[in-house]
């Protein structure tokens, strides 16, 4: 999940709709295994034949078997392939300390020059933002899933390109101690406190103070306007890979996370400048910026959120090409179709407009059409399914739903403040938003049958072609 976009100036890591309730949404099937009752037979061939997947290795392990001399042999080349991949970090530095996410800034740079609507920055570390991962208590912490997460990031960066540093932060917040937990939050509070004022160390401790408990955060990620100088960051808690027994889905989500990333840094960054700009309004009248979002506010939840479902889609599927992307997005359009359907049994009409910044309002007692609460987190589900209903309309819409859409949004913004989503939406899509939302409902009134028809095969997703 993004963190809030918008934003208090000194926030904590993201404490909205957990990012895991949108993973539980999407994959109500990955139940941990109990593989107890497994014959030894099947552990052996699963041992061998999924080395992706340790579980099976360490069952058979357990069990004491050798498996025809094949898990000794498992074992050699999970540990040869474990090294080259700690080899690999070297690009993407894995420190066992805090020093890794040490702030670039701890005050904010001047702009370099300014208009009505924008200041604009060029930071030192524009020529080389780098992806850094700092893993806390690293006894606690396998290996195999440092490296993969690294391979995540870099495969994502690869696809999507990547325009600022990512502080990444990766331990176990179920087991590692009270100190370290509050180490984590204090190197994270201190790249985002900006300031030159001598109670500036009070400000960080402040931030720490307020952070939320550990032992339940979600996934999350991204870079706001007051945080910007020092990268965007990201958090990976291993419980995500233990509470959630297929791989496939949790690389999915770590995609999820750097698409958060990839969204909200482009929303800062002009290409022609080749500067980052950030609106006046979001910085110096943030207060009024929160307390009405309807009045001004930077792009849509459903796209947000339901963008970077499909976009941790269409970045994981060719990651790993066994990955059943197609089933996921399917169990998506099951997730939309529920909430429209119970919608509609209690007498309230559902459109994706409603998810444009105003989410929980109907999600809550509140909601105006029948003060009945809807279920959750349509953004994400009906959001991402906005997103292939686009596709389907033209092959080149992928394109513009992964890459296009965000490079043009900073200037479509500094050209229609308020608006720059919307703008950069229709002359994207090339209808207007008004247009879409009534097609798009309307589709989301066909059958599952009708609906269904329309997704790209896994091969298709796959084979889709990004262009930077």
């Amino acid at each position: 999940m993004s963190r809030q976009n918008i934003s208090k100036k000194y926030k904590t890591f993201c404490s909205r709709i957990a990012c895991l309730l949108a993973a539980s949404l999407m994959a109500t099937h990955a139940l941990s295994q109990d593989l107890s009752g497994w014959s030894d037979k099947t552990v052996c061939r699963l041992a061998i034949s999924q080395q992706d997947d340790p579980q099976y290795l360490q069952e058979a392990k357990n069990r004491g078997l050798n498996c025809g001399g094949e898990v000794n042999q498992t074992q050699a080349t999970s540990t040869s392939n474990s090294s080259s991949s700690q080899a690999a970090i070297n690009h993407t530095p894995v420190s066992l300390g805090p020093s890794c996410n040490a702030p670039e800034y701890t005050v904010g740079p001047e702009p370099v020059s300014s208009d009505s609507v924008h200041r604009y920055y060029k930071f030192k570390w524009q020529d080389d933002p780098k992806i850094c991962i700092t893993v806390y208590e690293k006894n606690r912490v396998d290996d195999w899933q440092v490296s993969k997460i690294d391979e995540l990031l870099n495969f994502a960066k690869n696809r999507l390109g990547l325009k600022i540093p990512v502080n990444a932060i990766v331990l176990d917040q179920k087991n590692s101690s009270r100190k370290t937990l509050r180490q984590a939050d204090f190197d994270f509070c201190n790249t985002k406190v900006l300031t030159d004022s001598e109670d500036r160390d009070e400000q960080v401790e402040n931030c720490v103070r307020t952070s939320d408990e550990w032992g339940n955060r979600s996934a999350s990620a991204g870079v706001n306007q007051f945080d910007l100088p020092n990268g965007g960051d990201l958090f990976i808690g291993t419980d995500l890979f233990e509470m959630i027994d297929n791989n496939a889905v949790v690389f999915r989500i770590i995609m999820h996370e750097f698409f958060h990333i990839h969204q909200n840094s482009l929303k800062f960054y002009f290409e022609d400048k080749e500067q980052f700009g950030v609106p006046i309004f979001w910085t110096d009248n943030v207060e009024e910026l929160w307390d009405n979002p309807k009045k001004e506010y930077i792009f849509a939840n459903w796209i947000e959120e339901g963008w970077a479902n499909f976009g941790g889609t269409a970045l994981a599927a060719p990651f790993n090409t066994s990955y059943g992307s197609g089933e996921l997005l399917a169990e998506e359009l099951d997730e939309c179709r529920n909430v429209i359907n119970v919608a509609a049994s209690k007498g309230d009409k559902f459109s994706l407009r409603d998810y444009e910044y105003q989410g929980g309002l109907y999600e809550s007692s509140e909601n105006p059409n029948n003060g009945i609460a809807r279920e959750y987190a349509a953004q994400y589900s009906c959001g991402s399914w906005a997103a292939v209903y686009l596709w389907s309309l033209d092959e080149r819409n992928f394109q513009k739903i992964m890459v296009d859409f965000w490079t043009g949004l900073a200037e479509s913004e500094n050209s229609s403040p308020g608006f720059g989503w919307v703008n950069s939406f229709e002359s994207n899509f090339g209808m207007s938003l008004e247009t879409f939302y009534k097609d798009f409902d309307a589709f989301m009134k066909q059958s599952r049958r009708s609906q269904i028809s329309i997704l790209k095969s896994d091969e298709e997703i796959i084979d889709a072609v990004l262009k930077l």
